[in-house]
């Protein structure tokens, strides 16, 4: 399987947001498709032979072991540099995407719903991951883009994915509300790093809480 992660602000442990907790899940390799080519995370097994590439916009972004190929599509700071991504988007998925099984994007703002939109419209099951509630998908933006119709459009290119990830209860109502159908909204909140968060077998304070609960 080969899976696009597409990642405006990159991906890695370089920042503590969807690019960070994307990155540690598929470092597990442990990704399957179901029936409908949705990406979900599975405690064990998986397939190891899974390729991943990356599509970004962070100049910064270091070269990850994870990624077979990483794509620098140009800066998105500021608004023309966001017009321009979006340009380059459209273009190099229109030369790569049969390459893929699916298209996997982070957050819900336009630099990566307008790119999933075009890729399931041309055949690759496309989805994405919402990280905040009230914010990617809402009209808290400014009055410019809502007098533009940024907002409601990202929500009707929203319904038409193959699926939206969903972190909290909030967040999947929230979606909900906006009238994206609930079989295609997936609600996996985001794990733990149980190399980094791991107690000590003998630590007596953790068996006192434990004890404390029973």
């Amino acid at each position: 399987m080969k899976v696009l992660l597409w990642s405006p602000k990159g991906s890695g442990l370089h920042y503590g947001g969807p690019g960070m907790t994307a990155y540690r899940m598929l470092s597990q390799k442990s990704c399957y498709t179901d029936s409908d080519a949705h990406l979900v995370a599975e405690d064990s097994g998986g397939i190891s032979n899974t390729v991943i590439d990356l599509v970004h916009g962070y100049p910064a972004q270091q070269t990850m072991e994870l990624f077979d190929h990483q794509q620098f599509l140009g800066p998105i700071d500021g608004n023309l540099n966001q017009v321009i991504f979006l340009r380059k988007a459209k273009q190099w998925l229109g030369k790569h995407l049969q390459n893929y099984d699916i298209f996997y994007g982070l957050q819900g703002f336009d630099l990566t719903v307008t790119p999933a939109y075009f890729a399931q419209q041309r055949g690759l099951p496309a989805i994405i991951k919402v990280a905040r509630h009230q914010s990617d998908l809402a009209d808290k933006t400014s009055l410019l883009k809502r007098l533009y119709g940024a907002p409601a459009r990202r929500r009707d290119r929203a319904k038409k994915l193959s699926g939206i990830i969903s972190i909290s209860k909030d967040i999947s109502d929230e979606l909900i509300s906006y009238g994206i159908p609930h079989h295609k909204i997936f609600e996996i909140p985001n794990g733990v790093d149980i190399n980094l968060f791991r107690p000590e077998p003998n630590d007596h304070k953790l068996q006192q809480i434990r004890q404390q609960f029973n």
